[in-house]
C-alpha cells in the first residue's frame, strides 16, 4: 500500500529569505518573534478554528514552542496555511511555571496522544497513550514504532494523520539516519504496523537543512499542507510544504 499523500511540490510563489527553497517555504523564524527565549522553535501543530470558535483571531491557529528551557507553548494565527501568521501578543500561552499546579524546566510540544520516548537504551521510539477526559492517561508500555523497525538510530516528532478510512503516524528519523519523514499505518485500532517508507525526503538546502521534523497537516481549499519544524535541532524554524 502506498502512502495516502504522496505528492509534495513547491509553492507557486517565491517567499521568505530562501527564494530557492524548492519544496518548502518558511512560515515563522525565531528572529520575527517577540517571545524568543532560546533563538529556536519547533513542534508546530496547526488547527482550523474557523468552524469551532465564535470569534477566532484567524482561520488557523498554529501552536509551537522552543525546544530548550524555559520553553513555553506559543500561538500564532492566520487566514491561510501559506501564511502570513501573526504572533499572539501574550505568548507563551502555556508556561513552564503554573502555580500551584506545576513548575518544570520547560514545556515544548502541544501534540497529544503519540509521543517520543527515550529509555535506558538511549534510543528514541514512538509511544502512545489514551484518555477519556484528557486528564487521566494510560500508556502502552510497548513502542508503537521502534527505531529499529525503520532502520534509524532514533525516531521522533510523531503526528497522527487520518486518510482513506485509516490512521497513520508520520514521524522523523534522526539526521544521521537520513532525516526523512516516515509514515506507518497503524489502523483505527492501532493494531497494524504497516511501514510505508518515506513520505517526505529530507533535503540539504534551506530551510530544512536535511532535517524536517515534527509535521502537522491541514487542508485549505482542497489543497493539502504540511507544517513542520525545519533545520537543526536547536536552531529550528517553522516551514510549510504544499501538495
Amino acid at each position: 500500500m502506498s502512502p495516502p499523500s504522496r505528492s509534495w511540490c513547491a509553492p507557486s510563489r517565491t517567499c521568505g529569505p530562501w527564494p530557492s527553497a524548492g519544496c518548502a517555504s518558511p512560515l515563522l523564524t525565531p528572529s520575527q518573534l517577540k517571545y524568543n527565549p532560546t533563538g529556536e522553535i519547533i513542534f508546530p501543530c496547526v488547527r482550523g478554528v474557523y468552524d469551532k470558535l465564535s470569534a477566532p483571531l484567524g482561520r488557523y491557529y498554529l501552536y509551537y514552542g522552543p525546544h530548550d528551557a524555559p520553553g513555553g507553548i506559543c500561538l500564532a494565527y492566520g487566514n491561510s496555511l501559506e501564511g502570513p501568521f501573526t504572533e499572539y501578543p501574550h505568548n507563551p500561552i502555556v508556561a513552564n511555571n503554573w502555580q500551584p499546579h506545576y513548575s518544570v524546566s520547560h514545556v515544548a510540544s502541544p501534540h497529544v496522544m503519540v509521543f517520543m520516548l527515550n529509555n535506558t537504551t538511549n534510543h528514541r521510539d514512538i509511544h502512545w497513550g489514551w484518555s477519556a477526559d484528557g486528564r487521566t492517561w494510560t500508556y502502552d508500555q510497548q513502542p508503537l514504532i521502534r527505531h529499529s523497525d525503520v532502520g534509524a538510530v532514533n525516531v521522533g516528532g510523531p503526528h497522527l494523520l487520518y486518510r482513506d478510512n485509516s490512521t497513520y503516524v508520520v514521524y522523523n528519523k534522526d539526521k544521521e539516519s537520513g532525516g526523512d519523514l516516515m509514515i506507518t499505518e497503524v489502523g483505527s485500532d492501532f493494531s497494524r504496523r504497516n511501514h510505508l517508507g518515506v513520505l517526505y525526503n529530507s533535503r540539504s538546502g534551506a530551510p530544512g537543512n536535511g532535517r524536517p521534523a515534527a509535521p502537522s497537516f491541514g487542508t485549505d481549499g482542497g489543497v493539502p499542507y504540511m507544517i513542520y519544524g525545519a533545520g537543526e535541532r536547536l536552531s529550528g524554524s517553522i516551514a510549510m510544504a504544499r501538495g
